[in-house]
């Protein structure tokens, strides 16, 4: 298991603070993070995925079924570990269209999806 130490960042408009990747043997989270504005301080787990343009399709397309089950199970089993079973849960995706060094447009999907096993 591999985590980048928390920072504060700003994503988009909305705080999100406690900012780790997570890497463990069977997969990884690329951010997870607590929403401050939220009602319950959800803990996030945020997918991205990025591309030049969109004549593959937008980038949250990427983010199938499987792939969704996958985050899912990392984001249970970092819960669980972190003894936060408890705690409310979101899934997020961000979305970055453009080329290096230039101008990138940014969306952030909040509840991108939910639980892939209900």
């Amino acid at each position: 298991m591999v985590r980048i130490p928390p920072r504060n960042f700003c994503l988009t408009t909305d705080i999100l603070s406690s900012l780790e990747i997570f890497l463990v043997n069977h997969g990884e989270v690329d951010i997870i993070a607590i929403d401050h504005n939220s009602k319950e301080n959800d803990i996030v787990f945020v997918e991205v995925k990025s591309r030049i343009d969109k004549r593959c399709g937008n980038p949250a397309e990427a983010v199938d079924q499987y792939k969704q089950r996958h985050i899912y199970k990392v984001a249970e089993y970092y819960l669980m570990i972190n003894h936060l079973e408890n705690h409310f849960v979101r899934f997020d995706i961000v979305e970055v269209l453009g080329k290096k060094n230039a101008r990138l447009q940014i969306n952030h999907i909040k509840n991108a999806f939910i639980n892939p096993f209900d």
